[in-house]
């Protein structure tokens, strides 16, 4: 059966906002992390590939289709819990320094009065992360820390701040430019690649894996991959906690059926950076035949436009590596544009700002304070064509709604790493305390996700896992084994 292979290659390692947000860049931690040249690209072939599928894809996308249909769409029930109710307008309050002139305890107390009280109006997630009871004791622990510094400056209470709100684990929320988020980054094994049968994960040469030192469930440890050479094989994939550095991934020992033991040693974390520029956004090019099409945000409408043209191809992919995120209305065009349906994405967003356009107000409750409930259907659409995503730590918000839609679609194929996991809440304002001067941003939604779907920190998962240094490459090779 001829089939039309559409690759989004999703090296999602960027971010995306939901139906309320504006497009920002996303306040997160950046990896510090060495940046590997990228290779020469691939000569632009003069037969392009055709879409008949081989065997091996047939299968793979018929497994891809049935994994993306069984996630649905998180219910309604008890959305009330995530709505604040009681608000209260923040207060400017312009406190007197010291008599030197030095930053003032009473500056402190103004800058908090004036935080703490937007964020219970404003902050989409205030009650998810606890409300009232969690949000108190850290004004409470702030207060007591200044109070206990012998000299304060803005510098200290910028430190003491962060520090206390700690446990607002949101990608969006940033304090002073300085990113709350704890990162989890993917750390690949590689020297050996494995194969999954009846009995377990086997070595190329025949040896039977039996037991991983620290490791229970195998299933967890190893994922399916996509080598750089085109292949399906399985790799260990180890996370690594990221926020102010990132500690060495250790070895692995691996324990065989024949009582052999081995240690393996992860590939250090590495990301590749990209030359399309911020008044460029966009770029369409062609890989041996293929249409590839690579932004660092979904904001624009040459985004949305872009899908015509790959609409149709028989073969394209999508890469959002770079992708730092966008607008839910510049998502929807892209998917109607490519499809003329409209794709759903699998969370509701509670708090999203009630759309101006009539034609945009489908799949909308509408609350008080001229907020709304955004919360569409949970349609998986028909696709005769092969999407390829490439992803990435850096493919974020946004970046993560495309990925997460296109679970509703089918014959896509995500590629990649797992996404950055800053979709949690949404983009929003940044605000400047009236005494410090400090800058803070945070949303005014919360979405909330089906489970095993999504997390923030971690993001979504890849159907391939795949190093997105050369995620690209790998997937370029695997349509050229299996596609003709």
């Amino acid at each position: 059966m001829k089939k039309v292979l559409c690759i989004l290659l999703a090296l999602l390692m960027a971010g995306c906002t939901v139906p309320a947000a504006q497009p920002e860049e996303v306040p997160q931690t950046p990896i510090e992390d060495v940046v590997l040249e990228t290779t020469e690209p691939v000569a632009e072939s003069e037969e392009p590939l055709q879409g008949i599928w081989s065997e091996e894809l047939i299968s793979l996308m018929e497994q891809i289709n049935a994994e993306h249909q069984a996630v649905k769409k998180v219910s309604l029930d008890g959305y009330e819990k995530y709505i604040q109710t009681e608000l209260k307008k923040a207060t400017v309050t312009v406190a007197e320094s010291n008599e030197d002139g030095s930053f003032s305890v009473a500056q402190v107390e103004a800058d908090l009065q004036y935080f703490f009280d937007y964020l219970r109006s404003n902050y989409g997630l205030y009650l998810y992360f606890g409300g009232d009871e969690a949000f108190s004791a850290a004004r409470e622990a702030i207060i007591h820390q200044v109070r206990e510094e012998e000299t304060l400056t803005v510098e200290r209470f910028s430190e003491i701040l962060w520090e206390n709100m700690r446990f607002i684990q949101d990608g969006h929320f940033s304090i002073d430019n300085k990113g709350t988020l704890k990162s989890l980054i993917p750390h690949f094994f590689i020297e050996i690649p494995f194969h999954k049968t009846e009995n377990g994960y086997q070595s190329e040469d025949g040896k039977l894996v039996s037991a991983v030192e620290g490791y229970d469930d195998l299933d967890l440890l190893f994922k399916r991959s996509l080598s750089r050479d085109g292949d399906i094989v399985y790799y260990p994939v180890v996370m690594m906690e990221y926020l102010n550095g990132m500690s060495a991934c250790p070895p692995l020992q691996l324990t065989y059926e024949d009582a052999s033991t081995q240690l393996l040693f992860a590939e250090p974390y590495q990301r590749l950076e990209t030359d399309i520029t911020a008044s460029e956004v966009t770029r369409m090019s062609t890989v041996e035949g293929i249409k590839s099409f690579a932004s660092i945000g979904c904001y624009m409408k040459r985004f949305s436009e872009a899908a015509k043209e790959l609409k149709t191809e028989p073969l394209s992919i999508v890469d959002l590596r770079f992708n730092r995120g966008g607008n839910y209305t510049t998502l929807s065009e892209w998917f109607v544009n490519y499809t003329d349906r409209q794709v759903p994405a699998h969370c509701i967003c509670i708090g999203a700002k009630l759309p101006e356009e009539q034609d945009l107000l489908q799949g909308y409750m509408e609350l008080e304070h001229g907020k709304a409930i955004f919360a569409d259907s949970d349609d998986f659409i028909s696709n005769d064509s092969l999407m390829v995503v490439l992803t990435s730590k850096r493919s974020a918000s946004g970046a993560e709604l495309f990925v997460d839609m296109t679970h509703n679609l089918e014959n896509t194929l995500i590629i990649g790493e797992n996404t950055a996991g800053c979709l949690q809440g949404t983009g929003g304002m940044v605000l400047t305390l009236p005494n410090s001067r400090l800058k803070f941003s945070c949303g005014t939604a919360v979405n909330l996700w089906p489970e095993g779907q999504f997390s923030e920190g971690y993001g979504l998962e890849p159907d391939l896992w795949c190093p997105a240094v050369y995620a690209e490459e790998a997937a370029i090779n695997f349509l050229k084994k299996n596609v003709q």
